[in-house]
């Protein structure tokens, strides 16, 4: 925005991080109040740390991960504060020592107010799910090749009993077409729903329309294992439903005794706990207890509040 029509030639020379800065360092020069650059962009935020000390603002870095060469060990030192999404993360980054003025760390956050009174009643008659057990997955089905277990569920379901549906919310063209001839394959197209994106204020309908929501990525690498905190975990939780996920340490970070954990890629721990659940009113009802109880007070505002901790 700050560039008008140049910007999609910065972009296409990948200098977006350097004008930005340069963009803001300038901003900074004409305002007398104190400002604070609130970023994720490892390029943008090791950029700003060489100007910062001739501008009056700081940076607070969100990390998510490690860029290559300079950029990491040149962002985290330079900024004021370096805010870390998992545990895990923050030590990998103290064993390896690098050098940070000050760090701490925050997972993510829901605005839980937004799943009290949804009910799912209009998706369940909608997509014809009523006296169905519904499992569900919200989120994209495989972004930049990372498989996020929507194979998984089709392949499960094939095994499941036949009163058993499953929802996927959130597919490009592409990922739903591949998941719609799995299930053909698998011959369980009657019981999938396969949907596109939708808009965030509808997702809260379509968590309370599942009697089950499921994040089972079978394969664990070292973004699942250390560098997310994913956002669709505290909306599951917000919406009070048993939750099944693949065993992780950001994921147990992120839900502590709220889920039920399997064994990435194990379809005989997934089938025993869906049946489980569906045969088990308590042992579903004392679940999403636990993950209603879990986000209370993990909201945008108060983690903004404790990212900005002594430096608003």
């Amino acid at each position: 925005a700050p560039f008008g029509k140049l910007h999609s030639v910065i972009k296409f020379l990948h200098l977006r991080s350097l004008f930005y800065v340069l963009w803001f360092a300038m901003y900074s020069a004409f305002r007398s109040e104190n400002i604070i650059l609130f970023t994720n962009d490892l390029s943008l935020a090791a950029y700003a740390s060489l100007v910062k000390p001739f501008f009056s603002f700081r940076v607070l870095l969100e990390v998510h991960g490690k860029a290559s060469g300079w950029v990491t060990a040149r962002a985290v030192q330079g900024a004021d504060r370096v805010i870390f999404v998992t545990q895990e993360l923050q030590n990998e980054f103290k064993k390896e020592a690098y050098a940070m003025k000050d760090s701490l760390v925050l997972g993510n956050a829901v605005d839980a107010a937004l799943f009290s009174n949804a009910s799912g009643t209009n998706v369940r008659e909608r997509l014809t799910l009523n006296g169905m057990f519904v499992i569900a997955y919200i989120g994209r089905f495989r972004p930049m090749e990372s498989d996020k277990g929507v194979a998984f569920l089709i392949d499960a379901l094939a095994d499941l009993p036949p009163y058993v549906a499953l929802l996927l919310v959130g597919g490009t063209k592409s990922e739903i077409a591949y998941a719609e001839d799995f299930a053909s394959e698998k011959k369980v197209s009657g019981r999938i729903r396969a949907i596109p994106y939708v808009e965030a204020s509808l997702i809260p309908e379509y968590c309370a329309a599942a009697d089950i929501l499921a994040y089972v990525p079978p394969k664990i690498d070292h973004f699942l294992s250390k560098e997310t905190s994913p956002m669709k975990l505290f909306e599951y939780m917000a919406a009070g439903k048993p939750i099944i996920a693949s065993d992780t340490p950001s994921f147990r970070e992120a839900m502590g005794d709220a889920a039920f954990y399997i064994t990435p890629g194990s379809k005989g721990e997934f089938l025993k706990t869906v049946l489980e659940i569906a045969t088990d009113p308590r042992s579903k009802e004392n679940a999403a207890a636990r993950g209603s109880a879990q986000v209370q007070g993990r909201t945008w505002e108060a983690r903004a509040r404790r990212a900005l901790e002594n430096y608003g």
